[in-house]
């Protein structure tokens, strides 16, 4: 977030390389994965296929500031960070700037909308994880590449950070203008009847509804997590065929974190199997580390499925011995479960029929095993407990994180009448700082029925509200987004946790 930034050709062209070099560099070290890419695809050597003096350019039609959206569907590269968002003049337009557009905001939102469905009306397209990613006085300076196409000048969004693809599959630029430069008059590169991106744009910021306007030629830099290498990977060394999976250990485990166990399954018969996976210090009757119990499915006979328990980086002594001991506790009638034929070697692997080891060991050349970082590491932990509205005494949510990591949020507040309401969400994988959800409300039968003839399930009317977005910006505090689909309207607002019910996990 910046006041008065300035965009010159020295920075967003010439520097353009330099700029994303930098991004290059400094992700390098982390590993991540760096895409540049220009929307449309195919764009980035050759002009758009017609001109636009919108958003920026045509100061005529801006008599009240200027609100303009843009979509840039999924389906261009759009993955993980969105870091930096830019545009360029049109071919032939002339050099511009330096121009000040006051108190400009600029918003990025995953959107159900696209290129072919985008409202004229700015709210229905507004995701609910909306981001403030740059607010301030937008300056443009911006000049003609000397050889070839225009370069990207003109850079709204600069390290804005936002995490792409939490609530739809494309992505919305909202940009809000309150004052326009008098005298302004240039053209940006669009595209015409582009199945790519598509814009609506007001003259005038207090207006909920645009006219249809071309989507501009955009380059946009994204990127993604560093991949996270793993603690443990190793296949298993010895003898042996298949067997029923019993019990497994490792020896002089890497580090002090147990995190995420990845196992592959060899499955004998279709169906539903589920299995505890529980770890251990030490030996088979050692110190429980934890506990987990995943449910998976094969669709064919001898079907293989890799299955991932996460220990949450519970604590490990370095070097010691980390046993695993399995329980199946339902599968198919009649059905084994095996571990997957691997290649060796790898000394430190055993399977065991479940005595302490080494007694009754043998080394297998059947399993392998995989342990990553928790992948609760990307979200805040310990959310749960009583969260209250900021500035409201009388509403608030009740928030857990079941072991499966599914988020789930009962909201208390009150319907047109003052009665009370309840809406449910549930996110099934909560595995950032943020979680969209959609919302239920129940209706079933009353208080005085349930006491004279028992409670009746089928009186239980479950209906859809609308949907919500949360994001948690520490262990306390939150920001939600919401929208109703049944008459109540959208808004936001800040909570913030009264107690909590996981305060060990929460720094």
């Amino acid at each position: 977030m910046g006041v008065n930034h300035t965009f010159a050709r020295f920075r967003a062209g010439a520097v353009r390389g330099l700029v994303a070099a930098g991004l290059l560099a400094v992700q390098a070290s982390a590993f991540a994965a760096i895409a540049v890419f220009t929307v449309p695809n195919g764009l980035d050597g050759v002009e758009g296929d017609s001109a636009s003096s919108l958003p920026f350019g045509d100061t005529a039609a801006c008599s009240n500031g200027f609100r303009y959206q843009q979509v840039i569907n999924g389906d261009q590269g759009l993955f993980g960070t969105i870091g930096s968002i830019a545009f360029r003049l049109d071919g032939g337009a002339a050099p511009v700037g330096p121009l000040t557009y006051g108190n400009t905001t600029v918003t990025l939102s995953s959107t159900d909308r696209t290129a072919a469905t985008l409202s004229t009306n700015f709210e229905e397209n507004v995701g609910l994880d909306r981001q403030v990613v740059w607010s301030g006085d937008l300056q443009i300076d911006a000049a003609i590449d000397a050889i070839g196409t225009n370069p990207f000048d003109i850079l709204v969004v600069d390290g804005g950070g936002f995490r792409f693809g939490d609530t739809g599959d494309n992505l919305l630029i909202d940009i809000v203008v309150e004052g326009c430069p008098l005298g302004a008059a240039f053209f940006m590169d669009a595209v015409a009847g582009s199945s790519a991106t598509r814009a609506v744009f007001s003259g005038d910021i207090d207006s909920d509804v645009g006219s249809p306007a071309q989507g501009l030629v955009a380059e946009v830099v994204a990127s993604t997590p560093p991949p996270v290498p793993p603690l443990y990977d190793c296949p298993v060394r010895g003898t042996g065929g298949d067997r029923p999976s019993r019990g497994i250990y490792l020896e002089n485990f890497p580090t002090n974190q147990l995190g995420r166990v990845t196992l592959n399954y060899r499955l004998s018969d279709p169906g539903q199997y589920r299995v505890e996976l529980t770890a251990r210090q030490g030996s088979y009757d050692g110190a429980v580390i934890g506990s987990q119990d995943r449910v998976f499915a094969a669709q064919a006979a001898d079907a293989l499925e890799p299955v991932t328990f996460d220990f949450r980086n519970a604590s490990v002594a370095p070097g010691s011995t980390v046993t695993f001991t399995q329980r199946v506790i339902s599968q198919p009638a009649g059905a084994d479960i095996f571990f997957d034929l691997g290649e060796g070697p790898c000394t430190d692997v055993f399977e065991t029929n479940g005595t302490a080891p080494p007694l009754d060991s043998f080394r297998r050349d059947s399993v392998g095993i995989t342990v990553l970082p928790s992948s609760a590491e990307t979200r805040p932990l310990g959310l749960g407990g009583n969260w209250t509205v900021v500035g409201r005494d009388a509403e608030g949510f009740m928030i857990d994180v079941t072991d499966r990591n599914q988020l789930v949020a009962i909201w208390f507040t009150y319907d047109d009448d003052g009665t009370q309401m309840w809406m449910i969400g549930t996110a099934q994988q909560f595995d950032r700082a943020g979680a969209a959800m959609d919302l239920f409300r129940t209706d079933g039968p009353t208080f005085e029925q349930i006491r004279q003839i028992g409670f009746d399930n089928s009186l239980i009317d479950i209906e859809p509200w609308g949907g919500m977005y949360l994001r948690f910006l520490d262990c306390n505090s939150a920001t939600v987004a919401w929208r109703s689909t049944t008459g109540f309207g959208q808004g936001d607002f800040e909570i913030e946790r009264l107690y909590e019910t996981e305060s060990n996990l929460c720094p």
